[in-house]
């Protein structure tokens, strides 16, 4: 292995590292905000018209594409 390609993998690790180090402590703050997001998109009914809409609009696509 060439020693820049080494050199690149040992920064890559080092930054994976670091950025486990920082994301981690994080994680559960970020669960209890994305959970009370979704709770708020199911009480407010956020995106269901957008996504079912888009499922009927892929499923009538699809099936106009196998006759």
């Amino acid at each position: 292995m060439s020693p820049l390609a080494e050199f690149d993998q040992r920064l890559e690790q080092m930054i994976r590292e670091f950025a486990l180090r920082i994301a981690v402590p994080r994680w559960t703050e970020f669960d209890t905000l994305w959970e009370a997001a979704i709770r708020v998109c199911d009480r407010y009914e956020l995106g269901k018209g957008v996504r079912s809409s888009l499922v009927a609009n892929e499923a009538g696509i699809e099936n106009k594409e196998r006759i």
